[in-house]
């Protein structure tokens, strides 16, 4: 089975974190809405957990982009250790994966060239 890389997850989940609040109060709504006079209050609460969880994944992925550009978008693509200074190919030493420092560059300003500045997005590739 082929692993995740970090962008793929990054567009997954980004994409159901706005969803899970609406979902998760929609459920509360259905199970406790006849039952429990407070079922409101419930949806509310029930709901800022999942909105809170895609704050701190923004929070995360936004670091991560910091990262990424301190290491000039060389970091795996699986696991974000910089592959600088290993060689143009090899594998990662974090993670056992195979890379090519070319396309691991490009790779990652194809996920996420729209989020990096333009004169960044241009000096690094």
């Amino acid at each position: 089975m082929a692993r995740w890389t970090i962008a793929q997850k990054l567009r997954c989940v980004s994409g159901a974190m706005w969803f899970a609040p609406l979902l998760v109060a929609a459920l509360v709504l259905l199970l406790f809405s006849r039952t429990f006079p407070l079922w409101p209050m419930i949806a509310a609460v029930s709901a800022a957990i999942p909105l809170l969880a895609g704050l701190w994944w923004q929070y995360r992925t936004r670091r991560r982009l910091q990262q990424l550009r301190e290491i000039e978008l060389s970091g795996c693509l699986y696991c974000l250790q910089d592959l600088r200074g290993i060689g143009m190919r090899g594998t990662c030493p974090e993670c056992g994966q195979a890379f090519d420092l070319y396309a691991t560059r490009e790779s990652w300003n194809a996920a996420i060239g729209d989020l990096l500045p333009t004169e960044a997005r241009d000096r690094e590739v």
